[in-house]
């Protein structure tokens, strides 16, 4: 891939040469990171500073550089060692109380309410129908909200260079794509590390809500598979409301069943987040093998088809990383991490 060296202007300096390794680690609904490691030329030197930027040209992606190692210990020089983030969403907090329905345009207007000269534009809203109902508290970085309401919703986010225009972000919905599917049995997966980890698994969930009279609201959601013993899980939902305002400050209430329906979705929220870390599948791409590409076939935030004939399961996952691995004089190497939405064990 080829990468372009941007000032914190937004103008272009130079063309990123004299690279031993990068590290290009997008994700979906957390912040994306890179480590890049570098000669120090003079050209480096000069423009692999705190603040400038780097941009992955074929995924259109930016790094915002905030880390540089120099070091002069050995005769030759050893590397520039710069690490940053994909976005510049940890620059900002916020200050003030906002209440999310719709995902997209909730966490357009903390953005807008909290911009205060952030260099960033937002992208035009997709229309994304995802929905949640509680309220954004102060004080947490801009970062860690848009992290907290993707992985809820299930939307992704990402800043990237759009129709020339530098910091543009974008929330977005990854797609079921069509024309991907990895198995060691077609070849295109080098290696696989399949995890599970069941301390803190649970199936039967009692979701509470606001308090009503002398108890609370609640909802109880069985989610055992046969023959499964009961593993129950408390879930405090007590900041789901039976009233709300909308954007005009009317108040409505919830009827009964509207009200359940929200804890309902809140229980399978917190059974759904269990899930993708109980049950994790990593796996590394034969590049050589051309069944499915990466920007064409598939991307980020995708949910694919992958079958595994060696740990004998076939997953509905979602592509929540992107590892992306550059070492000098070897070939480009990537690993899907990813967050499985459906699990069925081969015979």
């Amino acid at each position: 891939m080829n990468y372009l060296i941007y000032d914190q202007n937004g103008k272009k300096q130079a063309l990123l040469q004299n690279v031993t390794s990068i590290q290009w680690k997008p994700r979906y609904w957390e912040s994306g990171s890179a480590e890049i490691h570098a000669r120090p030329t003079d050209e480096n030197v000069r423009y692999l500073v705190e603040h400038n930027r780097i941009v992955c040209q074929e995924r259109n992606e930016i790094l915002f550089i905030d880390y540089v190692q120099r070091s002069d210990q050995n005769a030759d020089g050893d590397d520039l060692i710069i690490h940053g983030s994909l976005d510049n969403l940890g620059d900002r907090i916020n200050t003030e109380t906002l209440a999310i329905t719709n995902v997209e345009e909730g966490l357009r207007k903390l953005v807008t309410n909290n911009q205060r000269g952030l260099d960033i534009t937002l992208a035009p809203s997709k229309g994304l129908t995802a929905k949640v109902t509680r309220t954004e508290t102060t004080w947490q970085t801009l970062r860690e909200s848009f992290a907290d309401f993707c992985q809820e919703s299930g939307l992704g986010w990402r800043e990237i260079v759009k129709d020339g225009q530098m910091n543009v972000l974008e929330i977005y919905e990854g797609k079921q794509a069509k024309n991907a599917r990895f198995s060691d049995d077609l070849g295109n997966i080098a290696s696989q590390e399949y995890t599970k980890d069941l301390s803190g698994y649970f199936n039967y969930i009692y979701v509470l809500g606001e308090e009503n009279g002398a108890s609370r609201t609640s909802v109880i959601i069985d989610a055992r598979g046969e023959g499964e013993a009961a593993i129950e899980k408390y879930v405090d939902a007590r900041d789901l409301q039976s009233t709300y305002e909308d954007d005009n400050g009317n108040e409505h209430t919830y009827s009964t069943e509207e009200y359940t329906a929200l804890l309902n979705a809140r229980g399978h929220q917190k059974y759904a987040e269990m899930l993708s870390k109980a049950f994790q599948f990593e796996c590394e791409l034969n590049e050589e093998n051309r069944i499915a590409v990466l920007g064409r076939d598939y991307d980020l935030g995708d949910l694919v088809p992958v079958i595994s004939k060696r740990f004998k399961v076939a997953n509905l996952a979602r592509i929540t990383g992107l590892n992306i691995i550059e070492e000098q004089n070897t070939n480009t190497k990537i690993t899907l991490e990813l967050s499985i939405e459906k699990m069925e064990v081969l015979k």
